[in-house]
């Protein structure tokens, strides 16, 4: 079973939530959604979503809470259309209602869908990158570091020269819609597949990754939505072994036979779309809450600032 959980409380309405209530709310909340099973139970769970979304919302962890959840219910066939929107809301909480409307459409698994081996869906399988010295100055060839895909997005600000010739660089050069997926790591990192969509030719990448190239009928950001989704992303890590428990690896054969939900070119590039909408609206609230956070870290210098260099400050303020 799929849970979304989180373990910073939140505040809403100006009012503190103790810290087991808001994270059994909002575990119980989406874990609903996800569970769902019928078309009634699926619209009961997206109205609760709704009503609840200020809350859900509320912290950096409740983001990626609502995040995970929505990878899941793509790559699980429960994620409806997105209805036509007013281009200047940019509301997460505004799409819900239509998309519990809506919800009935995407509980049956079975029309159309297959279940694959993500083996099945690429060119020539995986290949593991190299790992040349770095280059003595920064010119020539740029390899990706590992942090450049550790995200689960492609970071291309992540990258270093390396001494490699030309010549050995060839079949290492990334190609636009390269997946791109960590064999070793951390256990929470390991696995972790990013979307290449930088230029051709620009960077080579590290050992520690594999290549893969989907076949052109398939919709590669799907995939790649698929591998990010909790489903894989604890399968990785179930696969995934070492001596030791700070740096595992995975081998082409696990990561191979990843499962995959696949379903018809044209509901991937729906899902592709209305995944990147909502994943957008998220990137929204989580930079607004840094902001605040961010103000909040200011006042507070500000504050103590003030009282250090005058005591006496906020008394006189109070007169």
């Amino acid at each position: 079973a799929c849970s979304f959980r989180s373990d910073r409380p939140r505040n809403t309405e100006n009012q503190t939530v103790p810290e087991s209530i808001a994270t059994s709310f909002r575990q119980s909340t989406l874990d609903a959604l996800a569970r769902a099973a019928t078309p009634i139970e699926a619209t009961r769970a997206w109205q609760r979503v709704s009503a609840s979304m200020s809350t859900l919302t509320g912290s950096s962890a409740a983001i990626a809470d609502v995040r995970a959840m929505i990878l899941h219910l793509a790559v699980t066939g429960r994620l409806p259309g997105l209805a036509e929107l007013d281009p200047e809301e940019d509301a997460i909480h505004a799409r819900l209602p239509e998309l519990a409307a809506e919800s009935a459409d995407g509980l049956i698994l079975d029309r159309g869908w297959k279940k694959v081996r993500l083996g099945d869906l690429l060119v020539d399988g995986l290949s593991n990158g190299s790992s040349p010295i770095p280059a003595p100055e920064e010119r020539g060839i740029k390899s990706l570091k590992l942090s450049a895909t550790t995200s689960g997005w492609f970071d291309r600000s992540q990258a270093k020269y390396v001494d490699m010739l030309p010549k050995d660089a060839e079949r290492y050069w990334l190609q636009p819609g390269d997946l791109l997926i960590q064999r070793s790591n951390t256990p929470a990192f390991v696995g972790t597949a990013a979307l290449y969509d930088g230029p051709p030719d620009e960077f080579v990448y590290p050992d520690l990754m594999m290549r893969g190239r989907v076949v052109p009928e398939v919709s590669a950001q799907y995939v790649h939505l698929c591998l990010l989704s909790r489903g894989a992303r604890d399968y990785m890590a179930a696969k995934a072994s070492g001596t030791s428990q700070s740096m595992v690896k995975l081998n082409q054969k696990s990561v191979l036979d990843c499962p995959i939900n696949l379903p018809c070119r044209s509901e991937q590039e729906r899902i592709v779309a209305t995944v990147y909408e909502l994943l957008g609206q998220c990137n929204v609230l989580a930079a607004r809450l840094q902001n605040l956070e961010d103000s909040a870290v200011a006042l507070s210098s500000s504050v103590t600032s003030s009282i250090t260099t005058n005591p006496y400050a906020l008394l006189e303020g109070a007169r």
